[in-house]
Order: C-alpha cells, then structure tokens, then sequence
C-alpha cells in the first residue's frame, strides 16, 4: 500500500474539509493519501477485547489493523443504507393495497389517528 505524506496548504485543507465535514483540520493534523484516497490519522480506544479481535482479523486476512477499521465502517455504511432503503421499499409496496372504506383520510387523518389510539 503506498502511503504518500503530502505537505500541508491552505488550499489543500479547505479541500479535505469539504471532502470529510471537518473544521477542525489544522496543520497539526497527519493527513496523507493512500491509494489515492485522502486519509486522516485517528486515534481510537477499544476494549482488550476488540483489539485482540481486530488483531486477528487482522492477521488473517493479511491486512493492517487500519483497514480492518476502515472495511468495517463501510460494512456499517452500506448496511445502514441497505437496511433504509429496504423500510422505504417496504413501505412503498403496502401504498394502496388497503382502504378504510373513508373518502377523507387524507384531510382527517390526525384526527382518525387520535382515535384509533384512544381505542
């Protein structure tokens, strides 16, 4: 893995503060690239527990520890995206399949509301 320190200017901060919603980046930061993308040092706390973990998966998959963080913060990402989109697929596939056999839910609908949780 190619890992590139790159010299720090104004210019290039106000980049990386728009790529990653920062304004906290100062020139005291350790920014680098890496494999073309643009990466900020962070330090962590875990458990003895989730170092030994990230440690193993680690050296498993013959990866650094910072990649095994990395890959499981995207797994988090594309998890939480999969699962929203699949609500809204969910939520989509019940419209107009039931009826109240009411012509003004969509004026009363607080109102029907109210009630049915007054029961």
């Amino acid at each position: 893995m190619l890992h590139k320190h790159l010299t720090l200017n104004q210019s290039f901060l106000q980049i990386v503060d728009k790529l990653i919603g920062s304004d906290n980046i100062t020139s005291n930061h350790d920014i680098m690239m890496i494999s073309g993308e643009v990466m900020v040092r962070t330090q962590i706390q875990l458990s003895e527990k989730q170092a030994k973990l990230v440690k193993s998966i680690s050296a498993e998959q013959g990866i650094s520890v910072s990649e095994v963080i990395r890959r499981a913060i995207d797994s988090i990402e594309k998890f939480s995206m999969d699962y929203d989109a699949g609500k809204k697929k969910l939520a989509l596939e019940v419209v107009g399949k039931f009826s109240s056999g009411k012509g003004d839910i969509s004026e009363k609908h607080d109102e029907y509301l109210s009630r049915a949780f007054q029961g």
